[in-house]
């Protein structure tokens, strides 16, 4: 914990910025000695359901809405 809360101290001094759920995941990940890949397989599972909202949304809405529409005006 102490190096997570030097490298918290570090980047808000330097970049101004608050750590995220990523910096608490990696911290988890390397203090009870978990395998290598856990930390992203734990991030990805987080992130599916939200992922499946997302797509459900989009399935949703009319199809090619975000397309641009173009017409030629030339000769």
């Amino acid at each position: 914990m102490d190096a997570v809360r030097r490298l918290q101290q570090t980047v808000a001094d330097r970049a101004r910025l608050a750590p995220n759920v990523d910096l608490a995941l990696a911290a988890l990940a390397s203090a009870a000695r978990l395998p290598e890949d856990t930390a992203a397989t734990v991030f990805v599972i987080g992130r599916t359901a939200g992922w499946i909202a997302h797509i459900a949304a989009e399935y949703a809405e009319p199809a090619m809405r975000l397309r641009p529409r173009g017409e030629y005006v030339g000769p």
